[in-house]
Order: C-alpha cells, then structure tokens, then sequence
C-alpha cells in the first residue's frame, strides 16, 4: 500500500503519512456514503456540531501544534485557527437547527385563491470538498460542518501537503457523533484520484478552493453537478491621501503578512496616494522590520515558513524579476529554504508576476497612484476579485470605492483579509463563483424545493 510521507516544512522532520488511495479505494469508500440515510434531525445534528466545538476547545494545543508541523506557520496563527473553527463549529450547530424554507404570497396572482405556495430545504446528497493547504483546519470546517448542518454526506479531499490535520478533525467529528457513513476521508495527490471523483455519478456537489487551473479542470470535466468554485484572489488595499498613517500600516501589516501570506484574502497589492506615500513606506518599513522570521513553534515568531521550498523559490524568482524590471527593494527579499523575509517592493507596475499573478506569501508589493481615480483603476487591473479595501477617512471616497470595485467583499478600514465567518465569502471572475460563508455555505449546499398546492 502506497503513502503519503508528510514532513515539517522548518526542520525537515517527518511527521506522519497518509495512505495514497487508489481506484478501488474510492469506490468502497463512495459506497459507504451511499448508506447515509439523512435520519439525523437539525437538533441531532446541533448536538453533534456543539459537541464537537467542545472537544476542539479541549484540544486546542494539539491542533494548533500539528498546523506549525504540518504547514509551518507560526504558532500564533495557528492558535488563530484553531479560535476561528471552533467559531465556525458553533455557528454551524445554530444554522443545523434554522434550515427552513419560506411561505409565499400565492394570491398575487390570479388563479391562485385558495392555494398555498412553500419551500423547504433538503440535503443535495453527497458533498464532495476540496480543501487547499494554507488552512488546514479551518478551511476544512468551513466545508464539512455547513454540509453536515445541512444534513448530507461529505466526502472530503484534503491538500496532499497537509492531511494529517484534516484526518485529525474527522476523528474529532466521529468522537462528536458524526455517523461514519455520513463523512469519509480520501488522501492522494495523484490525479487521477481527483477526475474520479470529480466525474463520479453519485457526487451532487463539489465544493473546491484552490487555483484558477484545477477550478477550470473540475468546471470542464465534472458534468451536471452543483459547484462552488473559490479560486484565489489578489486583494488591493487603497491608502488613501487622509488615512492616519499609523491605522493604514498596522492594517497593511496584518493583511500582507499574516499567516506567512498564504491567504487568498491577504493583502497582494498596497495602492498609495502620493500625499501619503512617503510617510507611509517609512513607517510601514519600520514596523515590517519588527516582525520576528523563527521556528514557527516559538510563540515569538511572527513569520514561519511557506508550505515547501519549491513555492518558496517561486516567491523569491517573482521578487528577482520584479527587482530586474525596475521595482525597488525596500525591505527583505532573502530566501532561506523555506522561509521568506517579509518584502516590501516598491515602484511596482501591473504586469509583473509579482502583482499580476496571485503570489502566495509574505511580499508587500506596492504600486503608486496618481490620484484616486488612477487608484480604483489599479485596484481593477487584476483577473481576480475576491476582496479590495481602503484605508480613508473620505465618505464621497468610500462611495466611490464601494461601487467601482469589482469584487465579491468590500473592507473598510481593515485588512483585506479581516472576515467574519458567517459573512458571505468568494468573488468574481478568476476567484470562482458561489459564496461561503456558514450561512451561505447551507443554503448552497441544500436543495430549494417548492410546493403548491
């Protein structure tokens, strides 16, 4: 039987494996979902997610420490993680009991006296979800726990690089009460795995984060199937001419730099104004140097590691090439094996890799603007348009803003990246189509049924 050897990106050591599934493998495994038979109530299911949000609570340092294992990114952020799950566990169990239709009006039309016209929701069936590498933990829950709110089985894939948490969670959910034939777990980064799962007969529903190229694969090759497709992003921040300094760097900061920048939602492009761009790079490039590179399980260490060195070195070529065409090194730029010194660029145009590609770690590209107009267009140079924010003080501006961005999430003075987990999530364009978010996760991974009689 073949395995997956899953190793610590920081010290190289080897940490666990996985089994590789083969054909006959998702077959079987399939099968058992097929067994569910949805007997489960929204209280029963309440019960279930409740309970698990309790053991997760209890166990918060052993998932925490498996995410700085596994991915390499500071203990902080895991901790972080672990918060937001257990948020999203809770706020699942409430949508488990809520899941309702809606009576219409049926008399608005004529011919209709006397009749009732209702919906309800019902599970699709089985739900497969493909979660990526930069949240183990939470990017899993955000599928899996709407779905089994939802009363569906769910079969869920994991990134090959980090499966071990995933795997983890599941047994969590099982100790919580989650029927086996009701969740399943397959692990293989061969791809033929996936085409087989994605074209499987019996899936209603693909819920898939990842790049723009598997999303486009699973979109072509899937058949009549529901889908929910988050795709990346590579979300502006707009500093604005008024913006207090110091409230635009602590934002940039965090939205650039947190979770090593391995978040779809993170800051990608900072988009100055010129009343303020000199203040700002100067103090921004003051705060940047704080921040502590280390042994991602060192609860100092602000930034770890990237989740393996090939995409390490891709982030460092992207910053040479940026370099080479004319951006200025304002800060960082080092690679050393994995890990990346936070980089601040400067004089950065839209068609370098850097900035025209989603880049996938802690790199602050920024790009100057001439005024706020030539800002909004910047912001909308991109293939992507999952979220944009602006750091301002100017209400006609946030006006402005808010109904030329072409995106999915608008942030006000805050992070790009700062979300809430019941706010509907996903985007436009590159960054796919359909919305999570735990509200919106159940309502799309339901079935509207309409009765009239």
């Amino acid at each position: 039987m073949k395995r997956i050897k899953i190793y610590n990106p920081y010290n190289k050591e080897l940490i666990g494996s996985v089994k590789s599934f083969e054909k006959n493998d998702i077959i079987n495994t399939i099968n058992i979902l097929m067994d569910y038979d949805f007997i489960l109530s929204g209280y029963d299911r309440y019960k279930i997610l409740t309970k698990a949000a309790d053991l997760l609570e209890k166990q918060k340092k052993e998932f925490s420490n498996l995410i700085v294992n596994e991915i390499g990114v500071s203990i902080k952020d895991a901790n972080h993680e672990v918060e937001r799950t257990i948020n999203v566990l809770i706020l699942s169990a409430e949508e488990a009991k809520r899941i309702v239709g809606k009576v219409f009006p049926a008399e608005v039309s004529d011919g209709f006296k006397n009749k009732t016209v209702y919906s309800i929701r019902e599970p699709l069936g089985i739900i497969l979800c493909i979660t990526p590498f930069n949240h183990p933990l939470n990017q899993v829950a955000h599928k899996v726990c709407p779905a089994i709110a939802g009363n569906n089985a769910v079969l869920l894939k994991p990134s090959y690089k980090c499966p071990l948490t995933a795997k983890y969670f599941v047994k969590l959910l099982y100790d919580a009460g989650v029927p086996n034939e009701m969740l399943q777990v397959v692990t293989g980064k061969d791809k033929n795995i996936g085409n087989m799962l994605v074209t499987n007969d019996n899936i209603s529903m693909i819920s898939f984060t990842g790049g723009v190229e598997s999303g486009n694969n699973i979109s072509n090759t899937c058949g009549i199937k529901k889908l929910s497709l988050e795709l990346g992003g590579n979300d502006a921040l707009i500093i604005d001419d008024d913006a207090v300094i110091e409230d635009a760097v602590s934002i940039a900061v965090k939205g650039a730099f947190g979770n090593s920048g391995q978040r779809c939602s993170a800051v990608k492009r900072i988009i100055t104004l010129p009343k303020i761009h000199k203040n700002f790079i100067e103090l921004f490039k003051t705060e940047v140097k704080k921040l502590i590179v280390g042994d991602p399980a060192d609860p100092q260490t602000d930034i770890g590691t990237v989740v393996d060195e090939s995409a390490a070195i891709e982030i460092e070529m992207r910053i040479n090439d940026a370099v080479e065409r004319g951006a200025q090194l304002i800060y960082g730029g080092n690679r050393r094996d994995t890990q990346i010194e936070p980089t601040i660029l400067d004089l950065v145009l839209s068609d370098m890799q850097i900035v025209k590609k989603e880049t996938f770690g802690p790199v602050a590209p920024i790009l100057r603007a001439d005024n706020f107009e030539n800002a909004i267009e910047l912001m909308n140079d991109t293939t992507f348009g999952l979220n944009a924010g602006i750091v301002t003080n100017n209400l006609n501006n946030v006006k402005q803003f808010i109904k030329q961005a072409r995106v999915g999430g608008i942030r006000i003075n805050l992070p790009t990246s700062q979300r809430n987990e019941v706010l509907p999530f996903g985007g436009l364009m590159d960054s796919g189509y359909g919305r999570g978010g735990i509200i919106s996760a159940v309502k799309e991974m339901t079935n509207l049924k309409t009765i009239l009689w």
